[in-house]
């Protein structure tokens, strides 16, 4: 993933099946953010990059707070192996082809495009203690489809609309 100064919003829905919205300023965040990272790109099947962003996440102790979205299962052994307690994401269906495998390689999430992420690969995801996440969702048809579905976090370019949405749903 490439990492830049591009906001998203992140909805996490938590095991009380509350919402819990950006808002309050999180120091630690803003000095992860404030540091140049327009060469740090971790899509390639290299750990330097990677090893210079949990440095710095672990400097500002965001250690809890991040899941590191990566493409290479080599890249994922890597942090299984040594930095097992930082969530990780590897999209499915490739390079990973089962869920179950995405498990056993030690992420807590998986990655997963809009349309691919149908109910029943949220429930099995769900029984596997995966979070689903997808690309930017937009749209709020779609937002209130994927929510009802069980869908963990809805990523928008868009957060007024998403607190509209679940305003409504609510």
């Amino acid at each position: 993933v490439s990492i830049n100064r591009e906001f998203r919003c992140f909805i996490y829905r938590g095991h009380t099946g509350n919402a819990t919205l950006p808002g309050r300023r999180h120091s630690n965040f803003y000095r992860l953010f404030k540091v140049n990272m327009d060469n740090l790109d971790i899509k390639l099947d290299k750990t330097a990059a990677l090893e210079q962003l949990i440095n710095l996440v672990l400097d500002v102790e965001m250690e809890s707070n991040v899941v590191v979205g990566l493409w290479w299962v080599g890249v994922q052994k890597w942090m299984a192996k040594n930095h097992p307690k930082i969530k990780t994401s590897l999209p499915w269906p490739a390079p990973v082809p089962t869920l179950k495998r995405v498990k056993k390689l030690g992420c807590s999430w998986v990655g997963t495009l809009v349309e691919r992420a149908s109910p029943q690969m949220i429930k099995k995801a769900n029984r596997l203690r995966l979070r689903v996440i997808t690309m930017p969702i937009n749209d709020p048809k779609i937002m209130r489809q994927k929510i009802s579905e069980g869908m963990h976090v809805i990523q928008t370019d868009n957060p007024v609309l998403l607190v509209s949405v679940l305003d409504e749903m609510m």
